[in-house]
Protein backbone atom coordinates (compact mmCIF):
# COMPACT_ATOMS: atom_id res chain seq x y z
CA UNK A 1 0.00 0.00 0.00
CA UNK A 2 1.05 3.41 -0.89
CA UNK A 3 0.40 6.98 -0.11
CA UNK A 4 1.45 10.73 -0.68
CA UNK A 5 2.07 13.34 2.40
CA UNK A 6 4.44 15.96 2.51
CA UNK A 7 7.11 17.21 5.27
CA UNK A 8 5.60 18.10 8.51
CA UNK A 9 2.35 15.34 7.86
CA UNK A 10 1.60 13.02 10.60
CA UNK A 11 0.86 9.57 9.70
CA UNK A 12 -1.34 7.67 12.15
CA UNK A 13 -1.66 4.22 11.40
CA UNK A 14 -3.30 1.76 13.44
CA UNK A 15 -2.99 -2.30 13.28
CA UNK A 16 -4.18 -5.62 14.48
CA UNK A 17 -2.47 -8.75 13.81
CA UNK A 18 -3.60 -12.16 14.81
CA UNK A 19 -0.46 -14.59 14.49
CA UNK A 20 -1.37 -17.99 14.58
CA UNK A 21 2.15 -19.40 13.38
CA UNK A 22 5.70 -18.07 11.79
CA UNK A 23 6.01 -13.96 11.69
CA UNK A 24 4.80 -11.05 10.36
CA UNK A 25 6.96 -7.98 9.55
CA UNK A 26 5.06 -4.66 9.03
CA UNK A 27 7.55 -1.53 7.88
CA UNK A 28 6.30 1.85 6.62
CA UNK A 29 9.37 3.37 4.57
CA UNK A 30 9.75 6.73 3.17
CA UNK A 31 10.08 8.10 -0.49
CA UNK A 32 13.58 7.06 -0.59
CA UNK A 33 13.12 3.61 1.00
CA UNK A 34 13.73 3.97 4.54
CA UNK A 35 11.77 2.54 6.92
CA UNK A 36 10.43 5.23 9.85
CA UNK A 37 8.86 2.30 11.52
CA UNK A 38 9.50 -1.58 11.60
CA UNK A 39 7.84 -4.69 13.36
CA UNK A 40 9.00 -8.18 13.76
CA UNK A 41 5.52 -10.00 15.13
CA UNK A 42 5.06 -12.83 16.47
CA UNK A 43 2.17 -13.18 18.39
CA UNK A 44 -1.49 -11.14 18.19
CA UNK A 45 -1.39 -7.58 18.98
CA UNK A 46 -3.38 -4.34 18.48
CA UNK A 47 -0.96 -0.89 18.78
CA UNK A 48 -1.62 2.21 17.14
CA UNK A 49 1.66 4.73 16.69
CA UNK A 50 1.79 8.03 15.00
CA UNK A 51 4.50 8.58 12.91
CA UNK A 52 6.16 12.25 11.96
CA UNK A 53 6.41 12.20 7.97
CA UNK A 54 9.72 14.40 7.33
CA UNK A 55 9.55 14.51 3.27
CA UNK A 56 7.86 15.63 0.60
CA UNK A 57 6.54 11.95 -1.30
CA UNK A 58 4.91 8.61 -1.91
CA UNK A 59 5.44 6.42 2.00
CA UNK A 60 4.72 2.51 1.62
CA UNK A 61 2.87 0.31 4.11
CA UNK A 62 5.06 -2.99 3.49
CA UNK A 63 3.42 -6.18 5.03
CA UNK A 64 5.36 -9.41 4.82
CA UNK A 65 5.12 -12.62 6.42
CA UNK A 66 7.42 -15.65 7.20
CA UNK A 67 5.36 -18.80 7.02
CA UNK A 68 2.34 -16.96 8.46
CA UNK A 69 -1.34 -17.84 9.61
CA UNK A 70 -3.37 -15.32 11.06
CA UNK A 71 -4.67 -12.07 9.60
CA UNK A 72 -4.15 -8.82 9.50
CA UNK A 73 -6.20 -5.90 9.96
CA UNK A 74 -4.42 -2.13 8.66
CA UNK A 75 -6.14 1.85 8.78
CA UNK A 76 -4.05 4.48 8.41
CA UNK A 77 -4.84 8.72 8.05
CA UNK A 78 -2.19 10.97 6.61
CA UNK A 79 -3.28 14.07 9.41
CA UNK A 80 -2.35 17.10 7.71
CA UNK A 81 -0.31 20.14 9.04
CA UNK A 82 -2.46 22.68 10.27
CA UNK A 83 -1.41 26.73 11.42
CA UNK A 84 -2.04 27.18 14.94
CA UNK A 85 -2.38 30.01 17.02
CA UNK A 86 0.37 32.88 16.56
CA UNK A 87 1.33 31.03 13.30
CA UNK A 88 -1.80 31.48 11.77
CA UNK A 89 -2.32 34.76 12.89
CA UNK A 90 1.02 36.12 11.22
CA UNK A 91 0.10 34.32 8.20
CA UNK A 92 -3.20 36.15 8.15
CA UNK A 93 -1.53 39.20 8.49
CA UNK A 94 1.14 39.20 5.90
CA UNK A 95 -2.07 37.76 3.00
CA UNK A 96 -4.51 41.08 4.46
CA UNK A 97 -1.53 43.77 3.97
CA UNK A 98 -1.99 46.53 1.30
CA UNK A 99 -0.39 46.00 -1.66
CA UNK A 100 1.61 49.36 -2.34
CA UNK A 101 2.84 49.89 -5.74
CA UNK A 102 4.21 52.91 -5.42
Amino acid sequence: KTFSADAGNTLAFDYKVEVEKGELSLTVENPVGEAIFARVLTESTHDTVRLPLEQDGRYSIVVVGNDTGGSTDLDWDVERRQFVGAQANAFEEDIMKPLRLF
